[in-house]
């Protein structure tokens, strides 16, 4: 048996069983499998009964409870987004203010960050330009290394343009510190001074007079290197210490005195001198100003 269909005012087209055009006063229950409609016309609606409550400026969640947006398990306050999604959770176009503390994975900030005291417990700190009044940087073990697209970087101290891996512009005060030590050995009779390795060296003689040092890579600047020439047990190897190239140049050698000093050629001593250039980048012009810091030592 159809169902009666009851209409005030039906239209000519109509698809439903109980179509009312105007007002409707209903005293009791109405039951409905889902209401459609945006809902702006309904009035004296229970809030608390919907999960929240509305109050002065506001309204909050009845049960104080979690509450989830964009999630079906919130396990905070408040937890935005599904676990593992990659997608934006929190767009905020204004200021963002948090008072406790906050902890992230990952903060990526394309601006500028302020803050009264920056703490890093642990992990890698990857920063790109830091301005700061006072940048204190851990205890023993820690590392602070600049890096540039071709890999180490430099880093400057009181310069904003570093020329150098490490570019200090004003009074370094070193409590202790080391050096490189470099092995010279030699092809035929020369040998091959590396300044970018060491500027400390050690030449032992074992195979055959040194008739020739070629110096490579000295640093723009001025600089100074020793070299601590020994014979081995056999001794009687000749040493030209007076006779160094650059790119096939010779560098005259300034002596005190303009006495060039002989090498000890006793088997099994050693001889130490040192070497000052005013001009890294154009050695031959300005010159090596040498000096004997001690010869046949045993």
């Amino acid at each position: 048996m159809k169902e009666p269909q009851f209409s005030a005012n039906l239209p000519t087209n109509y698809a439903y069983s109980l179509h009312v055009i105007g007002g409707t006063n209903i005293v009791g229950t109405v039951t409905a499998t889902s209401f459609s409609g945006d809902g702006s016309g309904l009035n004296n609606i229970n809030v608390p009964a919907s999960g929240w409550t509305q109050v002065t400026g506001g309204l909050y969640n009845t049960n104080l409870n979690n509450v989830g947006v964009g999630t079906t398990a919130s396990r905070f306050n408040l937890e935005l987004g599904a676990v593992g999604s990659s997608t934006t959770s929190l767009y905020a176009n204004g200021e963002v203010k948090l008072v406790g503390i906050l902890t992230a994975n990952d903060v990526f900030v394309s601006g500028v960050t302020t803050a009264v005291s920056v703490d890093v417990l642990g992990g890698n700190a990857t920063v790109g330009v830091v301005t700061t009044t006072n940048l204190h940087v851990g205890a023993g073990g820690t590392v602070v290394t600049a890096i540039n697209q071709a890999g180490i970087g430099s880093v400057g101290i009181n310069s904003t343009q570093p020329t150098s891996t490490l570019d200090v512009q004003g009074h370094t005060k070193l409590k202790t510190y080391s050096e490189n030590v470099g092995i010279l050995t030699y092809v035929g009779s020369v040998v091959t001074v590396d300044l970018s390795d060491a500027q400390t060296f050690i030449c032992t003689a074992t195979d055959g007079n040194i008739s020739q040092f070629n110096i490579t890579n000295p640093p723009d600047g001025a600089t100074s290197f020793t070299i601590r020439i020994s014979q081995d047990a056999n001794g009687g190897d000749s040493v030209a210490i007076d006779n160094f190239k650059f790119n096939g140049n010779t560098i005259p050698v300034y002596w005190p005195g303009g006495v060039v000093p002989t090498v000890t050629t006793t088997a099994s001593k050693t001889d130490i001198y040192s070497f000052k250039i005013f001009d890294g980048s154009n050695p031959v012009g300005s010159g090596l100003y040498g000096v004997i810091g001690g010869q046949n030592f045993s």
